[in-house]
Order: C-alpha cells, then sequence, then structure tokens
C-alpha cells in the first residue's frame, strides 16, 4: 500500500511539473504574440530594420513569426495607373535570434498578387518615378509573384566597443499581364550594406554604413491576337512609349527594353537610450541610383534613356515613460529628386521631386491585463513633374491626418482580444497644373489630369481591425487577425476643361491573417 502511494504521489508530481513547463512555454510565447498588441513595441521593431545599430536595443531577444493570409482591396477612388481590384495572398515568416555572439534577424515574403483595370502601366509597383515605360489604354488584369528575403546582423567587439554590421536584401519578381497587350516584367533587386559602429558608452553609439545595390528590370510586351500585333487601327490595344511627362508614341515594333540599376550611399546611426530625457535612435540615408535603359538583340546594344535618381531619408524615433504608460514619437523625411536625359533629343527633359514629411505620435499604457494604445498622426506629401518639351508641369501637396485608440485584453487560458478603430482626413495644400491645350491628347486626359484630380482631392475614412489569440499546440501562440479601412472621395477640383475620365468616390481594403509566434 505505501509503495502504490508512493507511485501515485510520483506521477502526481511529474505531471504537475509537466503542467508547470508547459505552463511557462505558454506564458512565453503569449507575451512574444502580445509584444505586436503593443503600438510602441511595433514602431521600435520595425525602426530597427533599418540599421543593425538598433537591434539589440529596439528588438527583443528572441522572436519568430510566420503570417499567412489574404488581403481584397476594391474601389475607383485610385491613381488613373492603379488597379480598380486587387487580390493579394501572402506567407511570411521572420525572427530576431542571438547566434554565438550574433544579433541575427531574418526576414522571408512571398505575394501572389492578381490586380483587374490596370491601365497605361507595364510596370513594377517598385519603380513609381520612372520616365521611361510602355502603357497601353486597355484594362490589363496583371499577376504578380514577388520573393523578398531580408537579413540583418550586428556582432560587438572590444569589450562591447565596436560594432560590426552587415545587411542584405534580395527580391525577385515576375509580373505578367494575361490579356492583351501582354506585358511581361522581370524583376531583380539586390542591395548590400556594412556597418562600422562605435559605442562612446554602454547606452551612447554611432555607425557609418555603406550601402550598395543592383537592380535590373526586363520588360516585354507580346500579343496573342495578331491582329493587333503591328497596327494602330486598334486604339485601345495599341502599345505607347510613355517617355517624359507628355503624351507617349505608338510602338509597334522593338517592344521590349532592359532597365539596369546601380546604386550607392551612405548611412548615419546614432543611438543614445535611457537618458534623462529618453531614449533616441536616428539614422539618415542618403543613396544615389543610375538607371540605363537599353534595346538588345543578338548583335548589339542600343541605349534608350539615362534616368539618375537621388534619395535622402532621415528618421528619428523618441521613446520616453510618462506618467504609467510609454511615449513614442517617430518622424520620417522622404527626397526624391530625379532627372533624365533623353537621347532622342541629347537634353534633360524629364524631372521628378518628391517629398514626405510623416509625423506618428504613439501612448500605451498597460492597465492589469489591457494595454491601450492611443495613436495621432499627419503626413504631408508632395510631387512636382516636369516634361521640358511640352513645357508639362504638375505639382501637389496634400496632408492626411489620422487618429485611432486601440484596445488588447488577456483572459484566461493564455487567450486574449484585440480592437482598434480609427479614422483619417485629407486635403490639398497647393497645387498647379500646367498643361497646354495644344499639348493635351489621350494620356493627358486619361492619365495626367487624372492623376492631379486624385491627388488633390480631400477624402475622409475610417479603419478598423480585431485580434483574437489563443495557444497553439504547447510551443506556439496563434494570432487570427482582420482588419478592414474605407475611404470616401470628399470633393474634387473644378478643371473647367472637358474631361474623358474622373476618379470614383470610394475605396475599400480589408486583410485576413492567421498568425504564429513562437
Amino acid at each position: 500500500m505505501r509503495k502504490i502511494c508512493f507511485i501515485f504521489v510520483l506521477l502526481i508530481s511529474s505531471h504537475a511539473k509537466l503542467f508547470a513547463q508547459q505552463d511557462s512555454v505558454r506564458n512565453i510565447v503569449q507575451q512574444r504574440q502580445l509584444y505586436f498588441s503593443d503600438s510602441l513595441s511595433m514602431i521600435s521593431y520595425s525602426f530597427a530594420k533599418l540599421s543593425p545599430l538598433f537591434l539589440s536595443q529596439l528588438m527583443p531577444a528572441q522572436l519568430s513569426t510566420i503570417s499567412a493570409g489574404h488581403q481584397f482591396e476594391k474601389g475607383k477612388f485610385v491613381n488613373a495607373q492603379g488597379s480598380t481590384q486587387t487580390n493579394t495572398v501572402f506567407l511570411s515568416s521572420e525572427g530576431i535570434t542571438d547566434l554565438k555572439g550574433i544579433k541575427l534577424f531574418g526576414a522571408f515574403n512571398y505575394q501572389k498578387t492578381m490586380e483587374d483595370s490596370t491601365r497605361f502601366s507595364h510596370q513594377t509597383r517598385n519603380n513609381p518615378t520612372t520616365p521611361y515605360y510602355f502603357g497601353s489604354p486597355a484594362n490589363n488584369h496583371y499577376e504578380r509573384s514577388t520573393y523578398d528575403f531580408k537579413v540583418i546582423g550586428a556582432k560587438t567587439l572590444s569589450g562591447n566597443k565596436i560594432t560590426l554590421g552587415i545587411g542584405l536584401d534580395y527580391r525577385i519578381a515576375d509580373h505578367f499581364a494575361n490579356n492583351d497587350p501582354r506585358g511581361s516584367v522581370k524583376e531583380y533587386q539586390l542591395n548590400m550594406r556594412g556597418m562600422l559602429g562605435y559605442n562612446v558608452a554602454d547606452n551612447v553609439k554611432f555607425g557609418l554604413t555603406y550601402l550598395v545595390g543592383y537592380g535590373q528590370e526586363k520588360v516585354t510586351i507580346g500579343y496573342k491576337n495578331r491582329t493587333y500585333y503591328e497596327s494602330i487601327s486598334y486604339p485601345n490595344y495599341v502599345n505607347y512609349l510613355i517617355n517624359g511627362y507628355g503624351e507617349p508614341i505608338p510602338k509597334t515594333s522593338e517592344r521590349n527594353y532592359n532597365d539596369f540599376q546601380t546604386r550607392s550611399g551612405l548611412a548615419t546611426s546614432f543611438a543614445a537610450a535611457n537618458t534623462k530625457l529618453g531614449s533616441f535612435y536616428f539614422i539618415g540615408t542618403k543613396v544615389n541610383e543610375k538607371q540605363v535603359y537599353d534595346y538588345r538583340t543578338g548583335s548589339e546594344i542600343t541605349d534608350l534613356s539615362y534616368y539618375n535618381l537621388a534619395k535622402l531619408d532621415l528618421n528619428l524615433l523618441w521613446i520616453k515613460p510618462i506618467f504609467a504608460g510609454n511615449l513614442g514619437v517617430n518622424i520620417a523625411y522622404e527626397n526624391l529628386a530625379g532627372e533624365d536625359f533623353n537621347l532622342d533629343f541629347f537634353a534633360k527633359n524629364y524631372v521628378y521631386t518628391g517629398q514626405k514629411i510623416n509625423l506618428q505620435v504613439n501612448y500605451t499604457i498597460t492597465k492589469n491585463s489591457s494595454t491601450y494604445n492611443y495613436l495621432i498622426g499627419a503626413k504631408q506629401t508632395s510631387e512636382e513633374r516636369i516634361d521640358g518639351i511640352t513645357g508639362n508641369l504638375v505639382y501637389f501637396k496634400n496632408v492626411l491626418l489620422n487618429a485611432g485608440l486601440g484596445v488588447n485584453r488577456k483572459v484566461a487560458n493564455h487567450k486574449s482580444f484585440g480592437a482598434y478603430a480609427g479614422v483619417h482626413y485629407g486635403l490639398p495644400v497647393t497645387e498647379k497644373l500646367q498643361v497646354s491645350e495644344a499639348n493635351e491628347s489621350y494620356f493627358t486626359k486619361e492619365v495626367i489630369r487624372y492623376n492631379y484630380l486624385f491627388n488633390t482631392a480631400n477624402r475622409y475614412g475610417v479603419s478598423a481591425s480585431a485580434t483574437y489569440s489563443f495557444p497553439f499546440f504547447n510551443t506556439m501562440q496563434a494570432a487570427v487577425k482582420v482588419n478592414a479601412v474605407y475611404s470616401k472621395n470628399d470633393k474634387m477640383k473644378n478643371l473647367q476643361r472637358p474631361t474623358t475620365a474622373i476618379p470614383g468616390n470610394e475605396r475599400f481594403f480589408n486583410n485576413i491573417s492567421f498568425n504564429l509566434y513562437f
């Protein structure tokens, strides 16, 4: 009897120990999921990807995620070369760990996107300022498969005085239209960086980064219906060459080109953590990119156009505990300056200038089992495109204001619920449309005027999201997320000129995903 009692007690204690271990693991993985319910943590997590210098201070020690989902967009309140309906399925995974003293972050993302009603844009979605591309009036159904890989590593040496960092971003993508004119764009991008950092003190660091990159886009236009092949008798199916920001010309032969891209630059980063005024993180990046467009046959290479693009990014994050919560302020500035060299005229023709200033203020407070996130933000966007041959000049500046409130609450059995609601309102600040009536034709009416109306329209909208999290097996935490955004065209400019196309009134976006944290 004593032996039976002893065995029974042993079994109970072993089961209790096992349950305690499982409970401990569940606590850890739930905390990793709850990390993303804190808006300030999410901002810090995203900011850390900008430089190896920030990995150890702004990212958790250990975290892995896998996400799969679907997103849907629909509505005609979109720019002229955008898609009126888009379906995307995605699969992504990323994580941070420590490997023999090396802080290592890695990410993979796959997207399969199907666009309906894309016009005048046989392009990728990653080179929007380019002056040289093909386009067609017909509505194209585009399918895009994109693979993105990212690796960032940081290692401290010499008693934590020196930080060495590396980074690699690689993208390969295939974009094609499955109806005439059948555009096909193959895309390859590789960007690398190396960083040397010096730790002035335990909480103060400086870093200098050298960046270098290479990219290529291979564009081909084909037809299944031979009737459209080398004819302009069917206007909707004509392939046009847009070269600048004026009226394009029909391109019925030699409908392919390569865009070779090379880029290099420097970045300066700075981190001062846990000072009396809070924690400060800053990075400034300047990159110069050269694009060479050419046409190739088996016997020769003919240059078509040159385009230089300079990009300046400044990004500041400030975090400070205030009252019972944490305040975070993120200010981001981006400036793009591009100019081409038109080989038809042997002169500069197209000039592009774009600027974005984004201010986001987050306040997060945790009480008992609930986390509350408060958000206000403002974003100013400006853009100017000049075409020297036609004298076209289009400029706009607008502001988008937004605010939101979110809450996430833990409940029993390692489960949690989250919800968010937000509003946004956009309005134009200043604009200029200088297009000679003598130069106005189909592209001007369908694209240039259309985009001017879209970018200078007043708009408002709402957003909402919900999250439900629960244990998944014994070593992971799962979360189902749903979010939606609705935007409404409130008011457009009156051009007092005849128009053949104007932006629609609404745009809707929604996303649903299944996420694992471990």
